[in-house]
């Protein structure tokens, strides 16, 4: 099998070519490596101060999209975060919030359990071949 990496800018000439065998690793055959433009370079979450990650805090609910939130802290910031890196931000709030989704589902089933005691009905609880849990009422 060949595999080949392409830059993402038309035209350029960078590429990786990988070829591999079955049950093999990867292995580099063939590649170019000069692109014909100047690369842009980013900043990544190893430059997300405290004070740039409470301000994606702060903003998130307010702006509407990823894109302008990146544009936003870029702007107020001065840096170059790709919208990436921006949502990978917003989705690590999210889960500080609101915990992993296995804890909320581990809250639902909890809850699923008080009500039915409460209101004298049930609901049954089944395992996947994953071992992930399936509700159903």
């Amino acid at each position: 099998m060949v595999s080949r990496l392409q830059c993402g800018k038309r035209g350029c000439p960078f590429y990786l070519e990988f070829k591999t065998q079955l049950n093999e690793k990867y292995k580099l055959s063939k590649y170019f490596n000069q692109h014909d433009h100047q690369l842009k370079e980013r900043h990544t979450a190893k430059d997300v101060t405290t004070e740039i990650y409470e301000r994606i805090r702060t903003l998130k609910s307010s702006i509407n999209g990823i894109a302008k939130l990146t544009k936003t802290i870029n702007d107020e910031f001065k840096k170059k975060f790709s919208r990436d890196a921006i949502k990978y931000q917003v989705q690590r709030l999210k889960e500080e919030e609101l915990g992993k989704a296995s804890e909320d589902a581990n809250r639902l089933v909890k809850m699923l359990t008080k009500d039915c005691e409460e209101r004298n009905y049930y609901f049954k609880k089944e395992n996947d071949q994953r071992k992930k849990n399936l509700l159903y009422d």
